[in-house]
């Protein structure tokens, strides 16, 4: 459906399933042996990475879900280079684009007290020593 909608377009789907808050009552047990169809879980892991602006709703019963979003040709937006300030410091992309694997308990204190001593961010800690060396 996503591909053939035009961006700024709603889908909107639904079938059975009973609300997941209620999968472990009896009144979830009574209506599922009823129908069996009852127990599907509606697939918002499905949706695309483009959708946007997602209501996901249960109705008649709480045994039927109903799902809509808005088509977009881009998905999510988010500014993901705007730098935080505090201990951590740095921006959404480097804290996720620049984790430090096998780092020492020791190494990682050692880089924390100093950069709190100096008064800097973790980030601007470590862009310092790397500008240092002239590699």
């Amino acid at each position: 459906m996503n591909r053939v909608v035009k961006p700024g377009s709603r889908v909107v789907f639904g079938d059975e399933g009973v609300a997941p808050w209620l999968k472990s009552t009896d009144y979830a047990k009574m209506v599922i042996a009823n129908n069996p169809l009852w127990a599907a879980q509606a697939p918002i892991d499905l949706l695309p990475e483009h959708a946007t602006d997602v209501h996901i709703s249960w109705v008649l019963g709480n045994c039927f879900y109903i799902i809509d979003f808005q088509v977009s040709d881009s998905g999510p937006k988010i500014n993901v280079d705007i730098m935080h300030k505090g201990r951590r410091g740095g921006s959404m992309r480097t804290r996720y684009l620049g984790q430090l694997e096998g780092v020492t308990e020791q190494s990682k204190k050692f880089v924390l007290e100093d950069a709190a001593k100096r008064g800097i961010s973790v980030h601007e800690w470590l862009e310092s020593v790397i500008n240092e060396k002239k590699y």
